[in-house]
């Protein structure tokens, strides 16, 4: 195996371990929102990792920084936004977990109590909002997960530009 190929492996490993870290984030932020539901305690603790979740993305993309940047190669706005990207790539499976059982079992509660919340609204706009509940609970499972994942790589691709202006670093020539 070539030193090139050696180095893309070590790579690898590296975004799969800090996604893992990232993902563990992700995962105690969603199960803060589930049991926000009945105990509003754990809504603080959701906003909490609202803002840990880019912490962390910086915090691990900075030490890859660290262990890869050289004064001559420097660290480039790309590289920050490609491994913060790859971290949420990886993350956003672990999350999935969570995210399985809160729309698996959760929302389809919150659906039942507005549908009781809206037989008692008047005709005209409790007929509008019966149709687009009935659209929602129409929406498979693996779609609502589907666009959650695509939202944390989204949100990673937001994180990810911002990180790697912060960490960015021009090579130095002597």
């Amino acid at each position: 195996m070539s030193t090139q190929e050696q180095d893309k492996l070590k790579t690898t490993a590296s975004i799969a371990r800090d996604g893992l870290k990232l993902g563990s984030v992700l995962c105690l932020t969603y199960l803060a929102r589930i049991l926000g539901l009945g105990y509003p305690f754990f809504s603080l603790i959701y906003f909490a990792g609202l803002i840990l979740i880019p912490y962390t993305a910086y915090r691990l993309t900075k030490a890859y920084r660290d262990q890869v940047a050289t004064p001559s190669t420097g660290f480039s706005w790309l590289q920050g936004l490609s491994y913060t990207l790859r971290q949420h790539v990886f993350g956003g499976i672990l999350a999935l977990i969570p995210q399985y059982f809160y729309f698996r079992y959760f929302v389809p509660e919150i659906l039942d109590q507005l549908h009781e919340m809206l037989s008692n609204q008047p005709q005209a706009l409790g007929q509008q909002l019966q149709e687009s509940l009935a659209s929602l609970e129409a929406t498979p499972l693996w779609q609502w997960l589907w666009v959650d994942y695509c939202f944390t790589l989204f949100l990673g691709l937001v994180w990810g530009a911002l990180v790697g202006l912060a960490l960015r670093q021009r090579p130095f020539y002597q």
